[in-house]
């Protein structure tokens, strides 16, 4: 399966526009930043409290630290469970917002739960294969990396396999080697640019600052979606429509 051409350009801009017209596909990953500020939020008021009560290591047993731990251990498991749920769901979640329907959240995190260790052996694999390639060639590092850049929805859209996935987002992305590794770089320069733009404003006036870190805190969240949602995208508009055609 080698799909459609596809423009970098036209791709960027046209999931980018998505993001626009249907904003409720950034509520997974508000979600997600909610369930990632909880462990943070919780050791400030434990160290507040325990600041306020006086306690000491020493006074404590080591209880506090020991506590601290297992919080810590128990919040990053949530996390990685939501952060596969949320990758796993964004193909069903992108393919509703594409044909102009409703999104339901609900069909596509089901999805993603099933699929849930499928996409955890093929981001393992993926990972590894890169970074094997990266450490002693670099090049073929990078293009593994694109190879497997559309493996999530060849999984969650098509029903594959770890192996299934991976093939087929390595046979699509075959002959779009460069444009697929643009669309892991340009975003991120994009956002860059606008975020050290911003910058040059900060610490004049408090009110400037207080518009400047929603700004912040609502592009961040468009960049998290905007490179989520790309391959579930380009996989869509250019592989399974040509393959459906």
């Amino acid at each position: 399966m080698t799909g459609s051409k596809f423009d970098v350009g036209d791709v960027l801009s046209d999931s980018l526009n998505l993001i626009v017209k249907r904003p409720v596909i950034t509520l997974p990953i508000v979600v997600l930043i909610v369930i990632t500020s909880i462990p943070i939020l919780l050791l400030v008021m434990v160290g507040c409290l325990s600041e306020s009560l006086n306690l000491q290591v020493e006074t404590t047993g080591g209880w506090m630290e020991g506590f601290i731990i297992i919080l810590f251990l128990l919040f990053v498991v949530i996390l990685l469970i939501a952060y596969v749920l949320v990758i796993g769901a964004y193909p069903l979640i992108v393919k509703d917002a594409i044909q102009g329907g409703r999104i339901d959240f609900r069909k596509a995190l089901d999805a993603a739960a099933g699929k849930f260790f499928t996409i955890i052996g093929a981001g393992i694999v993926a990972t590894l294969l890169t970074f094997l390639g990266l450490i002693f060639f670099i090049i073929p590092g990078l293009i593994i990396m694109a190879w497997y850049f559309y493996r999530i929805p060849a999984i969650v859209i098509e029903n594959r396999s770890l192996i299934g996935g991976l093939s087929a987002s390595e046979a699509f992305a075959k002959d779009k080697k460069f444009k697929t590794f643009l669309l892991y770089i340009l975003p991120d320069i994009v956002f860059n640019v606008i975020f050290t733009i911003l910058s040059v404003a900060v610490g004049y006036v408090w009110l400037i600052d207080a518009v400047l870190f929603v700004s912040y805190l609502v592009l961040f969240i468009v960049f998290l979606v905007w490179i989520f949602i790309i391959p579930s995208y380009v996989y869509i508009e250019y592989a399974m429509k040509d393959e459906e055609n």
